[in-house]
């Protein structure tokens, strides 16, 4: 089951009180994780992706890259590694997604 519609319609049956915009939104960030199957069989995973959508609606709207920690497909926090020359970068191994770290602040 990959279709979002369909992911969305068994979201909703799981969790009638989310609105809409939630269950859609859940529904698509399962489909794009790759394992929606494996995600809808563990309640902790659904019930901290609605957290994290709840939570970005009521917070500063801001784009993904302005959160290089969180991968933008499981919404883990990714880990410190080093690219080439001792660059640091955070790495989400499951997607292998891969950003730069921000330079320290200096003061």
């Amino acid at each position: 089951m990959s279709d979002i519609e369909s992911l969305a319609t068994r979201l909703a049956q799981l969790r009638p009180k989310q609105p809409r915009e939630a269950v859609r939104a859940v529904a698509t960030d399962l489909v794009y994780s790759g394992e929606p199957e494996a995600a809808l069989a563990e309640p902790a995973v659904i019930d901290r992706l609605f957290a994290r959508f709840n939570t970005a609606q009521r917070g500063p709207k801001q784009v993904q890259a302005n959160d290089p920690t969180t991968c933008p497909i499981c919404k883990t926090t990714m880990r410190p590694v080093k690219l080439d020359n001792e660059v640091p970068a955070v790495y989400c191994n499951k997607h292998f997604v891969v950003y730069p770290a921000r330079p320290a602040e200096q003061s």
